[in-house]
């Protein structure tokens, strides 16, 4: 599960995020709205699928597969601030700025029954967090979810729609 944590030059869509990723290459986007997913992949040189517009914003997640190992650099734009809508019912998130640190460092505003999935590639599970009377659970044994730059994740929201922003200031 990945994130883009810049704004390109050109626009944030798939297809200009990623010009020539391994012949193969697919990425799955995870629709709220229905509980389904909207399909691209890489094919003879150019994206085919479900929404040739598919977008990757700053604080937005996608699955992104591979046929191999490979790397891929993120140019952009740094936004100043951000706001990553924390919608009900589950979708997929992730910091709208490049930094990482667990969620109360990144000032993630949890809430009792939240619900935090992220994506193990080494062991193809989920490692799962619930959030409940100010203190996470689950499979960090205590510990809040750790977000690294370039990761989304899957998050569950049973409560109230909110807001996670954030502030970027370049400073000692």
């Amino acid at each position: 599960m990945i994130a883009n944590q810049l704004v390109p030059k050109g626009g944030s869509t798939i297809t200009n995020l990623f010009k020539s990723p391994p012949t193969g290459s697919q990425v799955f986007k995870f629709h709220p709205a229905t509980g389904g997913y909207v399909f691209l992949q890489f094919v003879d040189g150019a994206w085919e699928g479900d929404d040739r517009a598919m977008s990757l914003h700053p604080g937005e997640g996608v699955f992104f597969s591979t046929p191999h190992p490979y790397t891929h650099t993120f140019v952009g734009e740094i936004l100043a601030n951000s706001a990553v809508p924390l919608i009900q019912g589950y979708s997929v998130i992730s910091s709208a700025l490049p930094i990482s640190g667990s969620l109360p460092e990144l000032n993630f505003p949890a809430e009792n029954a939240d619900q935090v999935y992220q994506y193990n590639c080494a062991t193809g599970r989920y490692i799962f967090n619930s959030y409940f009377d100010g203190f996470w659970e689950g499979d960090m044994g205590g510990a809040a979810p750790v977000a690294q730059i370039g990761e989304s994740f899957f998050f569950s929201n049973p409560g109230r729609f909110r807001t996670w922003t954030r502030f970027f200031t370049v400073g000692p």
